[in-house]
């Protein structure tokens, strides 16, 4: 489950500055580590389930999000992956919808 990262080679190994960042999210003060880079196991529905199956991972070897933190395409789709995230930003009709979202600025899509 290692697989080496592209983003200190090529273009990306220069010297950048940050512009236009935008939050990607404004959590409350019980969110832990366990919600924003889950350990526990991949399931199917997920987004990380979903790129497994794809490439041809059998539901049963998925196992869990840190058997796959040394994989970058993995990872990258465990974050904020804990269905009981609450991200303030996610407000739809009026209501904070729980799960792994955010508001896409400045649209304002959830």
């Amino acid at each position: 489950y290692i697989r080496r990262p592209p983003y200190w080679e090529g273009a990306l190994a220069g010297e950048r500055t940050l512009k236009g960042m935008r939050a990607l999210a404004v959590l409350p003060d019980n969110i832990t580590t366990d919600h924003l880079s889950p350990s526990n196991a991949i399931m199917l529905d997920s987004a990380a389930g979903e790129y497994l199956a794809k490439m041809g991972l059998p539901e049963e070897d998925f196992n869990s999000y840190a058997t796959h933190r040394g994989d970058h395409l993995t990872a990258q789709r465990a974050t904020f992956a804990n269905p009981q995230l609450v991200n303030e930003m996610a407000v739809v009709d009026g209501k904070v919808k729980k799960g792994s979202l955010t508001r896409i600025e400045p649209e304002g899509v959830v």
